[in-house]
């Protein structure tokens, strides 16, 4: 019973590492005890697909700006700047961490210059704040720059008292942001 066993576990062990294994591999296994093994391997790759999919939906989300009911999209404009519109509230982590996942797909490619616009941002806690800063360590240290413009009332107010502005730079709208990458 035991090398019985042990046979079937090496079926299993092929099947969840994405190999079928050979009869001879499964031989003193009942078809049985096979098929269930390889339903677990169908059900194993059914449920791989459908994570990598989501992750990539998820991904084009992030990019096109649906998080929570707020939002932000990106757009590379001609003169290699990237704008990221900016709407709604950046609150709480949710909130933040899904803005963060989405700047964090748009600089896998490494734009080099990139402006966030806070023309409609309402709202900005401390955890919006980081995702800036955190964003700003990872597009400096790829040799580009970020900056913020369009911000007003609480979240530029925000931005100010919590010194972000001594690190990325803030502008009033987006001519500034053209003249200062110049």
């Amino acid at each position: 019973a035991t090398r019985d066993s042990h046979e079937s576990q090496d079926c299993v062990n092929l099947i969840k590492r994405r190999t079928l294994p050979t009869t001879s591999q499964c031989v003193n296994q009942s078809a049985a005890q096979i098929r269930n093994v390889m339903v677990l391997g169908i059900i194993t790759q059914i449920a791989t697909a459908t994570d990598r999919v989501q992750h990539q939906v998820d991904s084009a989300r992030r990019r096109n700006g649906i998080a929570n009911g707020n939002g932000y999209h990106a757009e590379t404009a001609n003169d290699d700047l990237t704008v990221v519109e900016v709407a709604g509230r950046l609150r709480n982590f949710d909130e933040a961490q899904s803005f963060d996942a989405g700047l964090s797909d748009l600089t896998q490619d490494m734009p080099h210059r990139i402006a966030l616009d806070f023309s409609d941002l309402e709202y900005i806690d401390g955890h919006g704040l980081r995702v800036i800063l955190m964003a700003s360590l990872r597009i400096v240290r790829a040799g580009g720059k970020i900056v913020v413009y369009g911000a007003h009332g609480r979240v530029a107010k925000s931005i100010r008292d919590s010194g972000v502005d001594h690190i990325v730079p803030t502008f009033e709208d987006l001519d500034a942001v053209k003249a200062f990458f110049r």
